[in-house]
């Protein structure tokens, strides 16, 4: 499964999470713990 996990960074330096052909725009939650949730699904 982690060979189709893509962490591509776009223009605004925000990540997203590239699984199956899907974006998953991620947001921060904690810094120190590095932790990240889903923002919002991309088509």
């Amino acid at each position: 499964m982690a060979e189709n996990l893509h962490l591509v960074l776009n223009e605004r330096g925000n990540c997203n999470l590239v699984h199956e052909g899907r974006v998953y725009n991620l947001k921060r939650t904690n810094m120190e713990d590095k932790q990240w949730v889903c923002r919002q699904f991309i088509m």
